[in-house]
């Protein structure tokens, strides 16, 4: 099994839990679903940002559960990759940056 950098193996409780909150997500994210597509008339604008909190809640609540560290990243990577209005540069797992890959 492939390890996720700062994260611990998950306890059936944390499984189980982490479960129980994508489930109560997918039933809220159908709701505001249906709400959109019903008779009477919705702010769309309104259902949007329920969906954007709906979904931070969920990533937030799995956070709280599975209580990963935080992981130190490459700081040699260029402020110029960081910027929107450049084209990122070409990074080779020669760079040290990403892990070699047998494809």
């Amino acid at each position: 099994m492939t390890e996720i950098k700062g994260y611990k193996p998950l306890t059936e409780w944390q499984k189980f839990s982490m479960n129980q909150v994508k489930e109560l997500e997918i039933g809220m994210l159908n709701l505001l679903k249906t709400l959109s597509e019903g008779i009477q008339s919705v702010d769309s604008r309104w259902i949007s940002i329920s969906r954007t909190h709906i979904e931070q809640a969920s990533m937030a609540a799995v956070r709280a559960i599975a209580q990963p560290e935080t992981v130190e990243f490459n700081t040699e990577i260029p402020l110029e990759f960081i910027s929107m209005n450049s084209t990122p540069p070409v990074i080779s797992a020669n760079d040290g940056i990403l892990p070699e890959q047998n494809i």
